[in-house]
């Protein structure tokens, strides 16, 4: 949905009024309100949100541009505030300019002269809402890949942590066909994979022989007696 920009116009002269609203409706990013007096334009001010462009009479009787532009400041700093004024107000016109006046119009003026106005303020206003909105992708984007970033510290975390568990089950790795199947048959045979712990005294006798410390017949019987024992009727 395209966004529309919020637009007041205050005029106590009704043709003026209706003149300015003839040419602004033709804008499709515009959404115009109307004010026939400056108290009303005032009270519009004040009670809705803020408007985007205000157009406005240099002269209204029952309020001055300047309350006009100090309110609607209050609202918000970016309002833009075109000012319409007769030949002859070139002091008025040049007081509002320096109270921060965006641009003024001279009567009687071709409605191409507003069209142009209407369009720069519009395209400010288009610029600042796609700004505003690439600013909130990228805050979106950059919470999104905090979050994948923390999510991929976790896995890396628990990779860690399995690897340093799988560390335990790597003296498995290096016993023989014959000791695993050893171990097998007498898990089976006792029902009890702890029971007789024949991994540890294999690798024990396998060690005490080559440092030396037995012979090599007395590892083959000491083997057997293990063996034995494994075996064993529980």
């Amino acid at each position: 949905m395209t966004k529309k920009f919020r637009l007041l116009i205050i005029s106590d002269n009704e043709s003026s009024l209706q003149m300015i609203r003839n040419i602004v409706r033709h804008h499709a990013k515009l959404k115009h309100e109307l004010a026939s007096s400056g108290a009303m334009g005032l009270s519009l001010i004040k009670e809705n949100e803020p408007y985007h462009i205000i157009i406005s009479d240099l002269a209204n009787p029952d309020c001055s541009t300047v309350e006009v532009l100090a309110l609607a400041k209050t609202k918000s700093e970016d309002t833009r505030l075109l000012v319409v004024s007769g030949f002859g107000d070139h002091g008025e016109i040049i007081n509002a300019i320096n109270t921060g006046v965006y641009a003024y119009l001279h009567k009687p003026f071709r409605p191409e002269e507003l069209n142009l106005m209407l369009n720069n303020v519009t395209l400010h206003f288009q610029h600042v809402l796609e700004t505003t909105e690439l600013k909130e992708e990228i805050t979106s984007l950059e919470v999104a890949a905090q979050e994948k970033f923390f999510r991929f510290g976790e896995l890396e975390r628990k990779l860690v942590a399995l690897k340093g568990e799988l560390k335990h089950f790597r003296p498995e790795a290096g016993q023989t066909d014959l000791e695993k199947a050893l171990a097998a048959a007498a898990r089976e045979r006792t029902g009890q994979p702890q029971s007789y712990r024949i991994f540890q005294e294999l690798d024990n006798l396998k060690s005490l022989r080559e440092e030396k410390k037995i012979t090599d017949d007395e590892y083959l019987e000491f083997r057997k007696s293990v063996l034995d024992k494994t075996y064993q009727t529980s």
